[in-house]
């Protein structure tokens, strides 16, 4: 059996993971595939979940296309527009199902790897701890 490295990861690693899909970190992205491969042991405190779901529940925008699409009605008003809407539209559209698929899931994704038994919880107070690391002044 080979030995797996023994990772501590925080918050920015869950936010890196869960946030919306074009803005994941590729890094931190394939650090948790080596975790779900049973290559590395990542702890995670407990704390960072309720972080990580914050975090990205705030950083989810609530109109990110609105603007845009009311610059357009105010360009074609103004016969200003020579572009194809059509087109922009199903840009808009893509990023906008981003935004609802990620508020629909990133919830429930956190739980199933927090629940998973893939990682191991790291407490500051009597949390897991590989051998040879103490809390001070123990």
């Amino acid at each position: 059996m080979t030995a797996s490295a023994h990772i501590f990861v925080e918050t920015n690693f869950l936010f890196g993971v869960f946030r919306m899909p074009s803005k994941r970190h590729r890094n931190a992205l394939a650090l948790k595939a080596r975790c779900d491969a049973g290559e590395v042991k990542l702890y995670v405190p407990y704390l960072c979940f309720q972080e990580a779901r914050y975090l990205i529940a705030k950083s989810l925008p609530s109109n990110r296309c609105s603007d845009l699409l009311e610059f357009h009605r105010f360009a074609a008003g103004t016969k200003a527009t020579a572009w194809d809407f059509a087109e922009v539209k199903k840009l808009l559209d893509a990023a906008t199902g981003e935004v609802s698929q990620t508020k629909a899931v990133y919830q429930r994704e956190l739980t199933e790897f927090a629940t998973a038994g893939r990682w191991h919880p790291s407490r500051l107070e009597g949390g897991l701890r590989p051998s040879g690391i103490t809390r001070p002044g123990r």
